[in-house]
């Protein structure tokens, strides 16, 4: 290659972010870590080996393109980091942010100090860069990898969060490393000045952009690059007065922007994650670019030796540690000791110090120590544990199979519901309630997670580490189509299914659409406006392979089926007769509103030869065990003479005597099953199966028709009244009814 090309800055940057992005794709593809991929791919082309690459071709400006990228990922970071989460963590999550920080910087600085012979401030520095893990690596390998949720969130947890902690120890041994010329300050002093105005610049700078960003006064289309142009502004600013301030600076201003909420967020977040991943796949090329391969071999086995301390002698002790006094098993000790990779953050640490040291005099020659350390951890670390998370999980009995949460997509009631009933029948399923930008949730519940499930930010969340399938289920179909578009990237075409109308279901057919599904008379929209007005409700039921059919009326809409084994399906149409083992199902469900209240008894007359008078007798005995005061024989002389005159039997089996009751304070009705039946004058001439006897308060005729459309509704159908009928015990019949509250 010429040398006009490969000494040419913008070449090597071009090529640096080509590579990069190609290899950040690849790794996608493949998914493997990203990151093993770009320092295999940094070394291959870099000066030690090919030779196409020549980092060094940008002089004093691969520092600032370093310091520039560090800028945004960290605002990036401080952006997406979620305190809530944060303030869930638990006791064994804040021990590794502080005592497990200190075993693993000191055990660190110990180790170099004594195995690699470094001064103590170095070996300090050094030890410091590799406290981070980070979430671009752990995320993706949670990922991959099943085991138990609060293994997940540990160490999702120790990543997001340490990635600060480190920054600035780094930062403070930076400062005892190199006293400023000129100056007498301490290094605490120095760092105290340093922390001050990169929070005040910081504070000052997020709370400026979140308020003009709250107000609009930003047009829409100009965010993104206001507010990254903001941003760098604020760490050069930083940089120019204090160097190493700018990075407290820009982690405040992201933090303070995401805790607002502004409307643009999630636009903003998604360009600054992409902005992210090309400056990471870009810089980590030209970062491993620069590493001289022969400088591992002079380390030798002092090198080795160092990084096994940190790996089987540090990380152990962190977790054992953190971990006193909490039920964790030896394998899930063992396994959390294990999972520690380290990423980004370190590396562009690493690289940033090395070049600022590389212009002091006393410290140029022991710079490349910190890159040579630090990407030899990066590399061991994410080779090695990211490629046997999965096999050391298994060998520990950690792995909690397959994925099967599902995750819904809808409108809360919707979600929500469908959500929760997939849990209580023994399947996992998280809700996603679809939220507008910036927008703050109505009325927040924390079993629903409010997020654009279009951002793929979302996977590095712990909830959906396990999402096997996507269920959408909101009004809008195009809505529903892209969700699963974009989820079926994570799960499969297999995994994701949006429930349509059957007209749209015969053009997703002839489309050859393989997501779309419809539920038998009701689509998610009816479900929606059912749900907000209490008319529909979300339930399981238990069934068997021997179920009355007659159970499922048109007033019940079976949604999903969880099997004995806790796997979720969409039920099916015919799916009943298919049945062959115990399972239940998530069903929406007509509502009656306190009909649970107002049948308080029921009864099963086993007498084939029972009369209308017995069976209304029946009832009032039972009513008069309820509600003292009755007066049995007056009641009971009322109802029968209106029967004589005005008959109350509907058809179908069924008849709603019904009364005024001096003593009653609420209605309430009684219900008889008569299997033999009862003959009498009724409209279809069929005999009477179900009496409901009604009793209400004198002067309360809204209340007594308000009863009587009650059980009205109850009995419409014939198929249910005959499913009724079937039931053999009185409680198994009051069971049934109160089903429908």
């Amino acid at each position: 290659m010429p040398a006009s090309v490969s000494n040419s800055p913008v070449f090597n940057l071009a090529l640096a972010a080509a590579l990069g992005v190609t290899m950040v794709s690849l790794a996608v593809r493949l998914k493997i870590p990203s990151i093993a991929l770009l320092l295999l791919t940094g070394i291959l082309v870099g000066p030690s080996v090919l030779g196409i690459l020549q980092p060094d071709a940008l002089g004093s400006g691969l520092q600032f393109v370093v310091g520039m990228a560090v800028a945004v990922i960290l605002f990036e970071g401080g952006l997406t980091l979620d305190l809530e989460g944060a303030r869930r963590s638990p006791i064994v999550i804040r021990r590794m942010l502080t005592v497990g920080v200190l075993i693993t910087w000191l055990g660190t600085a110990l180790a170099a100090w004594w195995l690699l012979e470094l001064s103590f401030d170095l070996a300090l520095l050094c030890g410091s860069l590799v406290i981070v893990t980070g979430p671009t690596v752990v995320s993706p390998l949670l990922r991959r990898i099943g085991v138990r949720e609060r293994l997940k969130h540990i160490l999702y947890w120790e990543a997001v969060l340490i990635d600060a902690i480190g920054v600035f120890i780094a930062v403070l041994c930076l400062e005892w490393l190199v006293p400023d010329a000129g100056r007498a300050w301490s290094p605490l002093l120095r760092f105290g000045a340093r922390v001050a105005l990169g929070a005040g610049v910081g504070i000052f700078t997020g709370i400026t952009m979140a308020l003009l960003l709250r107000h609009h006064v930003i047009p829409d289309e100009q965010v993104n690059i206001f507010v990254l142009g903001v941003a760098l502004f604020a760490y050069a600013a930083c940089e120019a007065v204090l160097p190493e301030s700018g990075i407290l600076a820009v982690i405040i201003a992201g933090l303070i922007v995401g805790m607002t909420k502004p409307k643009d967020l999630d636009n903003l977040k998604r360009f600054k994650l992409e902005l992210t991943e090309l400056g990471i796949g870009m810089l980590f090329i030209l970062l491993s670019a620069r590493l001289q391969v022969s400088r591992f071999f002079d380390y030798g086995w002092g090198l080795l030796a160092t990084i096994g301390v940190l790996l089987l002698v540090l990380r152990p002790l962190a977790i054992a540690t953190a971990t006193v006094g909490h039920r964790f098993s030896v394998q899930e000790k063992l396994f959390l000791s294990w999972i520690a990779p380290r990423g980004i953050i370190a590396a562009f640490m690493a690289s940033l110090f090395a070049l600022e040291l590389s212009h002091d005099p006393e410290m140029a020659a022991q710079a490349p120590i910190l890159e040579t350390f630090t990407f030899a951890v990066i590399g061991i670390t994410v080779v090695i544990q990211g490629f046997s998370a999965s096999w050391v999980a298994r060998v520990l009995g950690l792995r909690v199979g397959s994925r099967q949460t599902w995750l819904i997509v809808g409108d809360v009631a919707v979600a929500g519901a469908l959500a929760k009933g997939v849990r209580a029948a023994g399947g996992s399923a998280v809700a996603l309630a679809p939220i507008d930008k910036g927008e703050e949730p109505a009325s927040p519940a924390p079993h629903i997670v409010h997020h654009d499930p279009l951002d793929r930010s979302l996977l590095d969340d712990p909830r959906f580490a396990d999402i096997g399938h996507v269920l959408s289920a909101t009004p809008n179909l195009d809505f529903d189509q892209l969700v699963c578009q974009r989820w079926s990237e994570v799960v499969g075409k297999d995994g994701c299914t949006y429930i349509c109308s059957h007209e749209e279901l015969e053009e997703a057919k002839h489309r050859h659409d393989p997501h779309a599904l419809c539920w038998d008379g009701i689509d998610p929209g009816d479900l929606l406006h059912g749900l907000d007005a209490g008319s529909l409700a979300v339930t399981t039921f238990e069934i068997g392979p021997d179920e009355d059919p007659g159970r499922f009326g048109p007033h019940v809409t079976p949604l999903l089926w969880v099997d004995a084994e806790g796997q979720v399906s969409i039920w099916r149409e015919g799916q009943l007769s298919e049945i062959t083992a115990p399972g239940q199902t998530v069903a929406a469900y007509q509502r009656i509103p306190d009909l649970d209240v107002l049948v308080g008894d029921a009864l099963v007359v086993p007498d084939e030869q029972a009369t209308f008078d017995e069976v209304v007798e029946n009832l009032l005995a039972a009513a008069a065990q309820h509600q003292p005061n009755l007066g049995v024989e007056a009641l009971k002389q009322s109802i029968l003479e209106r029967e004589r005159s005005m008959p109350t039997a509907l058809g179908s089996g069924v008849a709603i005597p019904h009364a005024y009751c001096p003593s009653a304070e609420h209605s309430r009705c009684y219900v008889a099953n008569v299997p033999a039946g009862i003959d009498a004058n009724t409209p279809d001439s069929e005999p009477i199966h179900l009496v409901f006897l009604v009793l209400s308060p004198v002067g309360k005729a809204e209340d007594h028709l308000r009863s009587l459309a009650s059980i009205a509704r109850l009995v419409h159908d014939r198929s249910y009244v005959s499913f009724l009928e079937r039931q053999g015990s009185s409680e198994e019949l009051l069971s049934r009814i109160h089903e429908r509250a």
